[in-house]
């Protein structure tokens, strides 16, 4: 981050700690945070320390104030609850799911230093939601968070709390969509969720993000004995995303699959890491990366699957795929594992590559012309960020979008 940056940040962190009426000893832990932001490095694991974003490229020159939006910005109609910058909107919360806006926006302090923009979050925080999903069916319809910015100089720094009760089946749905009405959105969304699956709750946590916006998420699972995870996410033509997931697998018998699928173009970067920590015995996780690249833009695909000692009888799996559309586009798969028993199953497999022409060569015989060849192997490269939704109405609305993303020029 330039020093120039870093001042208009410590200009506006007195104001957000005006708006929310904070102490002075909030303000000081607030510049406290964005000091050890210049300090700590992106990547604290030796593996994925070579690949790291450049500091001054960062999307961090928006000024952190308490952003205001109109609900008619919000691009769908549908969604449980909507925010527009710190406004947040919901009519009528269906039985079984609580939601609160707590008063404590730096509450809780969740930075400790082992990730750079976990620190940014603390110190520039200007939102903080509470979910609480306590009974839910499968045949119940999805809970849909829709997220907007209203302009392109506008920075949400929010922390999210999401609670899965026992047994409960659900399908969470997160988006981060263009404002409607908008001709020049965008904006930077530095978000911190952290997730709790009780004993026995089964969640499908469908994350999606399309349009303008510049995106910096960290997700962190914690599941409990006998949770079930599906944990989808698609980010088509997004700008700039840097996406961390976290899974714990803490209670014995759990099951984790983490699928995530990136289109990448014009001249974007995307950095995904998706981390699957086993505890509990007899656990299972399984983490699947794919992208699809084109126009001089970049992909970083990072996976670590992590069995812990008391994890035995665990099976752990990890594939890491990039499709790269130009020749000007770039791509690296960096798996890695990390065992500390013997009783398990686990495996990685990682790639990179351009358009088979054998493949081509079949589609183009069976009347497809070239381009059309080509989105087609793209399709089917994030076939698994479909085939791992839920809900059927959902399901084939991702799949439309990612048609309608992979045609577009």
């Amino acid at each position: 981050m330039k020093s120039g940056d870093q001042l208009q940040h410590l200009s506006g962190i007195p104001e957000l700690a005006k708006i929310f009426s904070e102490s002075d000893d909030k303000l000081m832990l607030r510049k406290s945070y964005i000091e050890q932001y210049e300090r700590t490095t992106y990547e604290t694991n030796p593996i994925f320390s070579k690949n790291f974003e450049k500091p001054n490229m960062d999307p961090l020159t928006y000024d952190p104030v308490n952003t205001q939006g109109p609900r008619s910005m919000l691009a769908s109609g549908e969604f449980t609850v909507g925010a527009v910058g710190t406004s947040v909107y919901h009519e009528g919360l269906p039985e079984g799911l609580s939601f609160e806006t707590p008063k404590e926006i730096l509450a809780p302090i969740t930075a400790d230093g082992s990730d750079k923009f976990e620190l940014l979050n603390a110190a520039l925080r200007n939102s903080y939601h509470s979910f609480a999903v306590n009974r839910w069916k499968e045949t119940s319809p999805p809970v849909s968070r829709v997220t907007v910015l209203p302009s392109k100089a506008s920075s949400l720094n929010r922390y999210s709390s999401i609670r899965f009760g026992k047994d409960v089946v659900c399908t969470f749905v997160d988006r981060i969509s263009d404002p409607a009405g908008v001709e020049a959105p965008g904006g930077f969304i530095n978000e911190v969720v952290d997730v709790t699956l009780s004993p026995g709750a089964d969640v499908n946590f469908v994350c999606l993000s399309k349009g303008a916006a510049e995106i910096a998420t960290n997700f962190r699972f914690e599941m409990e004995e006998g949770a079930r995870l599906k944990f989808v996410s698609w980010s088509g033509g997004t700008p700039y995303v840097r996406s961390r997931v976290t899974v714990r697998l803490r209670g014995h018998g759990g099951d984790a699959g983490v699928f995530t699928g990136n289109f990448v173009r014009d001249r974007a970067r995307h950095d995904m890491l998706a981390t699957v920590e086993h505890f509990g015995m007899r656990t299972v996780g399984l983490a699947v990366q794919n992208g699809v690249v084109r126009t001089g833009s970049r992909l970083i695909l990072k996976g670590m699957m992590i069995i812990r000692n008391p994890a035995r009888g665990s099976d752990s799996h990890l594939r890491q795929h990039a499709l790269l559309l130009t020749p000007d586009s770039y791509a690296n798969a960096i798996p890695g594992l990390e065992i500390e028993t013997n009783e398990l199953k686990a495996k990685h497999a990682a790639s990179v590559s351009q358009p088979d022409d054998e493949q081509l060569f079949y589609l183009m015989s069976r009347g497809l012309n070239r381009d059309e060849a080509i989105t087609t192997m793209a399709f089917g490269q994030l076939g698994h960020v479909i085939t791992n939704i839920r809900n059927e109405e959902l399901r084939e609305s991702v799949t439309e979008e990612i048609m309608a993303t992979l045609t577009s020029r």
